[in-house]
């Protein structure tokens, strides 16, 4: 008999995210139709509770019943049917594929859409693996298939990145928002770090002293980039660490954009620190060379 079930989602993002789910729900052949938002999903037709969640799970999301829906169901869940806290926990880490194994895990290190495909491509080669998904925002990936957790993990580390198998939903929640709060406690700091030495350095530069490199102020510019050598090491480890792991792998990520961009501008200004007459007489040679 066709109910109304209401679905809490949470994961999604943008309109591509409800475009996945809605799509992954109007596939199933007992879902007659599905309207899908950002924060929740009315899905209509004869789909017990359990296999919805486990089809939004695939899709790469996360989904618990609404219980307070304003929609009716056609039937009360009786006796035999668990109540929906035990949906939530039993059935959210589970696909619709009920004879494959699945796997979540929580990703560290990824920061863009290029991170999110190594990571889908290095577990869709483990064998066993049927299928991976990745979620960027939440760090995380479900795996389906008769593998090894530790294989999953070995895999993800050769790809540059580090993981970790998180079998049980409560578990997984918790160790998400610890590392948000960590990751945001790291970058508050570093932030602060950043501005404190780098925005008296820079008006200084700008300001307070003549931005020609002379004999008189050949040592001040030595000292000068150090220090800022120092800040960037402090404060944007993460980004060369990414970068050099990218660059093991073969790969580039906007993290390796990042590294780039500031270490060349920095290797560019201390060599002319450095040798300054080399530099100088390049430059002179650059004006001086006729079209």
């Amino acid at each position: 008999m066709s109910q109304t079930i209401s679905l809490a989602l949470d994961g999604l993002s943008c309109g591509h995210c409800v475009k996945r789910v809605k799509e992954a729900l109007e596939q199933r052949a007992d879902v007659e139709q599905a309207e899908v938002s950002q924060q929740q999903a009315q899905v209509t037709g004869s789909a017990d509770v359990a296999a919805l969640i486990a089809t939004v799970e695939q899709a790469g999301y996360h989904a618990t019943l609404k219980t307070d829906s304003s929609y009716p169901k056609s039937e009360p869940l009786t006796a035999a049917e668990p109540p929906p806290e035990a949906l939530t926990t039993e059935f959210s880490s589970q696909p619709a594929d009920r004879s494959l194994p699945a796997h979540f895990l929580l990703i560290d290190g990824m920061s863009c859409a290029s991170c999110v495909s190594r990571v889908e491509n290095a577990l869709q080669q483990v064998s066993g693996v049927s299928q991976a998904r990745v979620n960027l925002g939440e760090r995380s990936a479900l795996v389906l298939g008769d593998v090894a957790p530790q294989q999953l993990v070995a895999a993800v580390d050769a790809a540059g990145y580090g993981a970790q198998v998180v079998e049980d939903e409560q578990e997984r929640r918790e160790k998400q928002q610890n590392s948000a709060r960590k990751a945001m406690r790291r970058f508050t700091w570093q932030a602060a770090v950043a501005l404190i030495f780098g925005l008296p350095l820079m008006i200084w530069g700008m300001l307070g002293d003549n931005m020609m490199l002379s004999s008189a102020n050949h040592t001040l510019w030595l000292v000068l980039g150090i220090i800022t050598l120092l800040i960037m090491m402090v404060t944007g480890n993460h980004f060369y660490r990414s970068a050099w792991r990218s660059l093991l792998n073969g790969s580039a990520t906007m993290d390796t954009l990042v590294a780039l961009g500031t270490a060349a501008a920095w290797i560019y200004s201390f060599s002319v620190v450095l040798w300054p007459d080399f530099s100088l007489c390049r430059h002179a040679i650059s004006i001086l060379k006729p079209a």
